[in-house]
């Protein structure tokens, strides 16, 4: 069984602190954001209108885990993570694409 590692972690933390105990980096950290990945109120927050973004330790390492944030599944159905069991069909995704584009 691997050791945890016990760091203490204040509760919130700057991008900058983030990065420093994550395997992101600042720039991947706002791309998740961007993406949804980080949720605003789950994971992060903002100390004013479009001030920093400060992040909450505990969901974070939750996200990290595999967990999700408040016992959700950050694996729910998306366009990039296809429903559990589901199979996509490359060929039928691949004519309904080139059919929107002409």
């Amino acid at each position: 069984m691997a050791a945890r590692l016990s760091v203490p972690v204040k509760p919130y933390l700057y991008i900058e602190e983030l990065a420093a105990l994550t395997p992101w980096t600042e720039d991947a950290i706002r791309t998740k954001v961007r993406r949804g990945e980080l949720r605003h109120r789950v994971h992060y927050f903002q100390d004013h209108r479009g001030g920093r973004l400060i992040f909450k330790w505990d969901a974070i390492v939750e996200l990290i885990e595999g967990g999700g944030a408040n016992g959700t599944d950050e694996r729910a159905p998306t366009p990039h993570h296809p429903p559990a069991g589901k199979v996509l069909d490359v060929e039928k995704a691949k004519a309904e694409l080139q059919r929107m584009l002409d």
